[in-house]
């Protein structure tokens, strides 16, 4: 196993040396692949800084060492010049996967199949691999839980991931797809068009019969009837920019079922405004969500739904759900704090009348002996209690709010609301919203840690960690963002300087 991790770094580590040349080799991408993806190596060294970084250079070169003894020659012709190695890794390479996650590979494009074999026979006599083979046109190896084959245009690494099968099982696979043409290759497809003219150091396309079987009928179950998974397309393109990386996200889908319900969709989810972040504590930052809602449209698409529509209907709680949804005429937002998990939630109403439904709960809860106890605390405002667990809710300008911390309830000041926060002003014009604060949190848990000097060193590595963020201004275009403090260095920079 040891030689196995150490083979993965190998590739990973070459690769970040890498420094520039579509080509016959990406023929041999699968014709059937739900999933593929491009990383363009050479513009990720660049954004790094890798090829002046001479200490995490050395770093590399040490750990490849310890890893595999007797072969240190190798290995300093291979970080000084990654070609060495036989790949070429100045051109794109592919990650694929086929529908139902059956299969998993990697293409690279092979620079010198002299050398390529020179690499797995040093691996070879450090048992990292098997001995090298050749048949049915390309030469291949297993490496750990791999087939590695090539020839003398691409090296392909394939396997099972769902079932970890054999990956011998593979050789008649990988020799067919090394020798095929353009036609029968995913490089046909339209989707490789649109891979090719993304802008990030990484982009991904594909359809979601990617999912295993086991996932798979669950999520076809709420598809509108003649959309099959592999209707549901998108296009994922990922960079490395100052202080963050960023993934925006296109739907690609074509499907005329799906087109018309994303037409559905648009009467139910809008752009809102910022004016909900005022009611929130700056705390509640560290995990929120928000989003503009017409819950008159949305109890609509529910009942149109034939499974939510007989749970719907089944229901044994003793509330009007359509009348609660229904009024829901806004912004829906909720926060967190982790620290205590307590929570508060508002959603802009246009109707109080389904308030006077928790009137009627109270002389059904009082059969319960007093487990259950609903109280008024105002005009339409109630907490209730159940062992030991509180809630209050109710509605004030217009708003429904719950949360499980009155003090919560009360308007925090400007500089301590949500209103203040870095990300603020990223919230208006979107139709969802997401944050989650991790830097918080890495701080208090590195402050309950100490004492353990393992972790506290962990925790230290990572403290340049801000968060993620995931927003969308309309339904076919969304943006995730993992940010860092550090606005000012490439993202990549700061990962190397982590691993120092």
């Amino acid at each position: 196993m040891k030689r196995y991790v150490w083979s993965i770094c190998l590739a990973v580590a070459v690769v970040f040396m890498a420094s520039c040349s579509g080509s016959k080799y990406e023929n041999a991408l699968p014709g059937d692949a739900a999933v593929v993806a491009s990383v363009d190596f050479q513009k990720l060294a660049d954004k790094a800084g890798l090829a002046k970084n001479e200490t995490v250079k050395a770093k590399i070169n040490e750990a490849l060492k310890s890893g595999m003894q007797g072969a240190g020659k190798l290995i300093d012709k291979i970080v000084e010049d990654p070609k060495e190695s036989g790949i070429d890794f100045a051109s794109k390479t592919y990650l694929f996967l086929e529908p139902g996650c059956n299969m998993a590979g990697i293409l690279f494009r092979l620079a010198d199949e002299g050398k390529m074999d020179d690499f797995f026979k040093a691996l070879n006599e450090q048992q990292v691999c098997d001995a090298v083979k050749e048949a049915d046109g390309c030469k291949s190896t297993v490496l750990g839980g791999m087939l590695a084959a090539y020839n003398g245009d691409a090296l392909l690494l394939l396997s099972y991931p769902m079932t970890g099968a054999d990956p011998r099982e593979l050789g008649t696979t990988a020799s067919r797809l090394l020798r095929q043409d353009k036609d029968a290759s995913f490089v046909s497809n339209d989707l490789f068009g649109k891979l090719q003219d993304a802008d990030g150091e990484m982009a991904v396309v594909g359809n979601m019969d990617v999912l295993p079987a086991q996932y798979s009928a669950l999520a076809t179950l709420n598809l509108p009837a003649g959309v099959q998974l592999k209707d549901i397309k998108m296009l994922g393109e990922i960079s490395f920019e100052k202080g963050k990386v960023v993934m925006d996200v296109e739907s690609l889908t074509e499907n005329k079922k799906m087109k018309e319900l994303m037409k559905q969709n648009e009467k139910i989810f809008s752009k809102m405004d910022d004016s909900i972040l005022e009611l929130f504590p700056s705390i509640c930052g560290q995990f929120f969500m928000a989003m503009n809602v017409n819950g008159e449209e949305l109890y609509k698409a529910m009942m149109a739904n034939p499974t939510l529509s007989q749970q719907l209907g089944s229901s044994m709680l003793p509330v009007d759900l359509k009348a609660i949804i229904s009024s829901i005429d806004g912004t829906v937002a909720v926060g967190m704090n982790p620290y205590n998990a307590a929570y508060l939630a508002y959603a802009d109403v246009n109707n109080t009348d389904f308030m006077a439904t928790f009137e009627d709960m109270k002389s059904m809860l009082r059969m319960t002996n007093g487990q259950m106890v609903l109280e008024s605390t105002g005009k339409n405002a109630y907490c209730f209690r159940m062992q030991g667990l509180s809630v209050w809710f109710g509605i004030d300008d217009n708003r429904f709010y719950i949360s499980s911390d009155p003090n919560m309830l009360q308007e925090p000041a400007a500089d301590k609301s949500l209103k203040s926060v870095s990300w603020a002003d990223d919230v208006d014009k979107k139709i969802f919203f997401f944050n989650c604060d991790l830097n918080q949190l890495i701080r208090q848990l590195a402050t309950e840690m100490r004492g353990n000097q393992e972790k506290m060193e962990y925790f230290a590595t990572v403290s340049g960690v801000e968060g993620y963020r995931i927003f969308a201004s309309d339904l076919e275009h969304a943006t995730v963002e993992f940010a860092m403090v550090d606005k000012d260095k490439n993202v990549l920079e700061q990962f190397l300087e982590m691993v120092k």
